[in-house]
Order: structure tokens, then sequence, then C-alpha cells
């Protein structure tokens, strides 16, 4: 982008042959850079544009570029599957999800059900796996991970941070940079941000610390890149709070972002 200082949301979009939604960071030196393989080809038009307000939306004077690419000859083929998250059949002992294809047993199965459920983690997106020595399993909204000998009274279940992993290069951003605290908030010092009103009622009737974590940014508004709308949201350690106005009053109207989903896709080349 240029932009001296680092730390713009730079956004950027293929179209044409290929297609692709991404934004990053800039560094110290104001650049970000956009690296992607075409699986088909063809010409692509990339555009790009700095989202110096952090709305998300292109705004006037924002700076902005596009540029072409042509992608042509035999292209190397597209990588296996990534197979813990192929759908796979009911297993004896576990509850099977239809709506994706994926069975969930023993300890993570009694720690879902017990902490949280449906409403919190989501439908699992893989089988259990092995993942850096540790066994894991994702789903829609957390990725669980089992730590044996850690917590039995949670199962030994440990959730994983992927608030602090799809967040990773943001902490120059406003929102992400410590605080001080605010009147009628909950401050937490560790992190340098508050926790208030209807996030904080919710962090505290739906799982508190060990769910959630403790929270790394302010709340700030921001594009969800599900469904493309706007939404006032907090980043945690291990979750992204999201404030869907009368959409479930029974809880504060506020719902988890995908980020179990996000994670595994940046990792395993998933479809998000």
């Amino acid at each position: 982008s240029g932009l001296a200082g680092g730390g713009e949301t730079i956004y950027f979009t293929v179209t044409g042959a290929n297609t692709l939604t991404q934004h990053m960071v800039t560094n110290n030196a104001g650049q970000a850079t956009l690296t992607y393989t075409g699986a088909m080809t063809g010409s692509d038009t990339v555009s790009a544009f700095a989202d110096m307000n952090g709305n998300g939306v292109q705004g006037i004077g924002e700076p902005a570029a596009t540029a072409t690419i042509t992608w042509t000859g035999t292209l190397p083929p597209a990588p296996a599957p990534f197979a813990p998250a192929q759908p796979t059949t009911a297993k004896v002992g576990c509850t099977y999800f239809a709506a994706t294809g994926h069975n969930l047993c023993a300890g993570f199965l009694a720690y879902w059900t017990q902490f949280g459920g449906l409403a919190t983690y989501g439908y699992p997106l893989t089988e259990e796996f092995p993942e850096n020595g540790v066994t894991v399993q994702y789903f829609e909204r957390a990725r669980f991970e089992w730590h044996p000998g850690t917590n039995p009274s949670r199962y030994d279940v440990l959730l994983g941070l992927v608030g602090d992993e799809v967040t990773a290069g943001r902490g120059m951003q406003a929102p992400f940079q410590a605080t001080s605290a605010r009147a009628g908030c909950t401050y937490f010092a560790a992190t340098g941000h508050n926790l208030c009103a209807g996030f904080g009622a919710f962090w505290m009737t739906f799982g508190g610390l060990a769910t959630y974590g403790m929270p790394i940014s302010e709340e700030f508004v921001e594009r969800n890149p599900d469904t493309g709308q706007l939404y006032t949201v907090q980043y945690f350690e291990r979750a992204r709070l999201e404030w869907h106005p009368g959409e479930w009053p029974a809880r504060y109207d506020v719902m988890l972002g995908r980020l179990g989903a996000q994670v595994l896709a940046l990792r395993y080349h998933t479809t998000y």
C-alpha cells in the first residue's frame, strides 16, 4: 500500500478465472503482499484498497489499485483434501451430526454437552486427529484440545486460542491496542481491555474465562466474513462475540463468530 508506519488493513478481491477475498495488515514498511495460486487458467483482476477508517468498506480518499494476472499452461494438481475434514459415517457410541458428516465422541462429547453445546461451539467440522502432538477436533466456533491430566473436572479438554490465531498481526490496529479501564466495565489488566454491557453479560452467563478467554480487543464494528454484514464485535483469546440486535434476546443478542472454521481453513485449506 505504501502507507508509512504499517498497521493498515488491506482488502484484496480476486475476480475472473479464479476468485478470492482476503485481508491482511501492512508491515512497518507499509507493505502487504497477496500470494495465491490460480486453480484455473485465464485472467484474474486483483483489486485492493487500504481500509484507513476500519469500516471494511472502500471509502472516498482511501488508496486503491487493480492489477491483472493471466494464468496459462498446466497448473499443478490441487492438494489432496484434508482427510479429517472429509464427511464420514456414524461411529458406535458417538453422536453423529448428519449436517456436517462428523462424529463427536468420549470426552469431547461430554465436554461439548456440559459446557455449551451447539449454541456455543457449533457442529463438528472434523473428526478427532493429532495436531502438534495433541488430539484435537475442530468445530464451527472452537477447537477442542485434549490435554490428559490437566483438568479432570472439565474432561481434560482445553479450548484452542483461535481468537489469538485469527487476529495475529492486527496488534497495531486501534481496537487491539491496550487501553485504560472504563467506568461500568470489567477491566482485564493482563490484556489491557474492557468487557462491558451485553458482551459482559453474555460472557459471564454463558461460559466466562474458561470458554472465551480474556478480551484481546475493545468493541468495534467489523464486516462479517460469512454474511458481509457489519456488526459490533469483540475478540477474545478463544472467541469473537458479535452483537446481532433483535436476533436472540435470551442470549443478549450475542452470537459467536465461526473462528473454528476460519482457523481450519487457514491451516488446512478447507472450505470456509
